[in-house]
């Protein structure tokens, strides 16, 4: 297997089972490019949303397609809270993102918060 087939091959998505709606759903490490896209729109979002755009970009499918669209932030925040918190956190675990940068967006000038690999808090 070449390297970049090993590469590829870990870029699968993690089933994870939320209990309040008794299903499974696959979650996927974020992007770079999801990363840079969200830096942009935490930016532009209250925390609440923020959480929402992050269920949304990393919950997809058995066959690997997203769940929920950017759009759906509103309806995903209408959603069950414990459902909702317990995949933001293992996406958060999963995109080694800390729960500061999810909440408050870039706090600082520079790289965006988003990109932030190592946290205490994950």
């Amino acid at each position: 297997m070449s390297l970049r087939n090993r590469i590829e091959a870990k870029e699968k998505s993690v089933p994870f089972f939320v209990e309040a709606w008794d299903v499974t759903v696959y979650l996927r490490s974020l992007s770079l490019a999801d990363r840079l896209e969200m830096s942009d729109l935490f930016d532009k979002s209250n925390p609440m949303q923020r959480i929402a755009i992050l269920v949304a970009r990393s919950t997809h499918d058995e066959d690997g397609k997203r769940v929920f669209s950017d759009d759906d932030a509103p309806a995903i925040l209408g959603m069950s809270g414990d459902a909702i918190a317990s995949i933001a956190r293992e996406s958060r675990k999963l995109s080694r993102i800390d729960q500061t940068s999810v909440e408050l967006g870039d706090a600082k000038k520079g790289l965006p918060t988003i990109l932030a690999a190592d946290s205490p808090s994950v």
